[in-house]
C-alpha cells in the first residue's frame, strides 16, 4: 500500500516544497526559503489579490503591527478585568482592550460596544438582521455539512473533499466492532 494513499494534500504542490527544501545546504537556507514564500504571498494576498471574506480583509499597517505584537498572540478569554478573564496576566490587555471598547462607544455615539471579533456564520448573522427588514428576499445556497457522502452526492466534488471522514465522531466510546466484519483497525469503508 502507498503512502500516497493517505495524502491529502495535493501532490504536486508537496513535491515542489521537497525540491526547494533538498536544494536547501542548511536549516538556515530553509528558514529562508519559508520566509520567501510567505513574502510571495503578502505581495500577492496583500497587494494584488482582492480579499472579500472578512477573516482576510485588507488591514492597515498598524492593524498589521499590533496583530504581530506580543498582544496580538496572547490569549485573553472572557471580558475584561481579572475577574471575569478565564486567564492570568491580562491587565495590559485589559487596558488596551478598555481603551477599544470606549474608542468603539465614542465612534458609534453608542452606550455599549464589544470589541471582540465575530466571523463566519456568526457575523454573517449579525450583518443580515442589521441590513435585512421583515419581509425582504434573501437568496440561501445549499452549504456544505462537511461529510464525504454530501461532497460527493449533492455537489458532484469528492476529489476536492479535504475532510477527515475515518476520525472517530463524539459517539466513538459507544462504538464496538461488528462480528461480521474485519476488525483489524483498518479503514470501516472497506
Amino acid at each position: 500500500m502507498s503512502s500516497s494513499q493517505f495524502e491529502v494534500h495535493d501532490p504536486t504542490i508537496l513535491a515542489q516544497a521537497r525540491a526547494i527544501l533538498d536544494a536547501c545546504a542548511s536549516g538556515a537556507e530553509m528558514q529562508q526559503a519559508v520566509l520567501a514564500a510567505v513574502k510571495r504571498n503578502e505581495a500577492w494576498r496583500g497587494q494584488q489579490c482582492v480579499n472579500l471574506p472578512a477573516p482576510e480583509a485588507p488591514t492597515s499597517p498598524t492593524v498589521r503591527a499590533l496583530l504581530a505584537s506580543e498582544i496580538g498572540t496572547r490569549a485573553a478569554e472572557g471580558h475584561i478585568g481579572s475577574v471575569q478573564r478565564w486567564f492570568a496576566g491580562t491587565k495590559h490587555i485589559d487596558e488596551v482592550e478598555s481603551l477599544c471598547v470606549e474608542l468603539l462607544k465614542q465612534a458609534f455615539r453608542c452606550h455599549y460596544a464589544d470589541h471582540r471579533l465575530m466571523g463566519s456564520m456568526l457575523g454573517n448573522m449579525a450583518v443580515y438582521y442589521a441590513m435585512a427588514e421583515p419581509g425582504d428576499m434573501v437568496r440561501i445556497e445549499a452549504g456544505c455539512d462537511k461529510r464525504p457522502d454530501t461532497c460527493r452526492l449533492k455537489f458532484a466534488n469528492y476529489d476536492n473533499f479535504r475532510g477527515f471522514p475515518d476520525i472517530p465522531g463524539e459517539d466513538w466510546l459507544m462504538s464496538y466492532p461488528v462480528g461480521a466484519a474485519v476488525n483489524d483497525g483498518g479503514s470501516r469503508r472497506g
